[in-house]
């Protein structure tokens, strides 16, 4: 047995755990705060880069439809080409086209009097107006030209009083393209 010594001091260290264990609780807590504000913070980040990235998403799928459309239309010429690699008809209505030797339907009008000049390079060919109008006049034009070449023929519309006399030129350019299944027609209004 021990025996107590005289001066011998007791030490009573409990309320000095309690302060430590409830400094340890404080830390614990505070620590718990901050870690669900980042979290939070966070979560926050992640749904916002969620929404940004579905944007880009739709952005991508729309860009991709347009090009997937682009590719479809390149495709498409592409064949046309290829199709029309061969065919030397494409290529001299190119070339008279280039030289000023395509058709050209000029139209004027005064007075109330209108008229179509069907000119070839700088020669006409033939004028169409109200006396002689005819859903074939443009076909007799073209008489000689071959049926399966590329015809690239311009029409060029001087006046603008040129809408009683609109659907006898497309009269004749309908007749004209059942016979000449490659006639190009180009509008111009001036």
């Amino acid at each position: 047995m021990r025996t107590k010594r005289r001066g011998e001091i007791i030490l009573d260290f409990t309320s000095l755990l309690d302060i430590t264990l409830i400094i340890l609780f404080f830390f614990i807590m505070y620590s718990s705060f901050q870690s669900e504000s980042k979290t939070h913070e966070a979560l926050d980040s992640a749904a916002e880069l969620t929404a940004l990235a579905e944007e880009k998403m739709q952005v991508a799928e729309e860009l991709a439809a347009q090009a997937e459309s682009r590719a479809e239309e390149m495709r498409e010429r592409l064949e046309e080409l290829e199709r029309t690699a061969g065919e030397s008809e494409y290529f001299d209505g190119v070339s008279e086209f280039s030289s000023g030797q395509n058709y050209k339907m000029i139209y004027t009008a005064e007075n109330g009097e209108w008229r179509f000049e069907i000119r070839r390079g700088d020669s006409t060919v033939t004028v169409i107006d109200r006396v002689n109008r005819s859903p074939e006049g443009l076909v007799r034009a073209l008489g000689d030209t071959d049926r399966s070449s590329y015809i690239f023929c311009e029409c060029i519309f001087v006046s603008p009083e040129y809408i009683d006399s609109r659907n006898i030129l497309d009269a004749m350019i309908k007749k004209a393209q059942e016979n000449f299944p490659h006639l190009l027609i180009s509008k111009t209004y001036l």
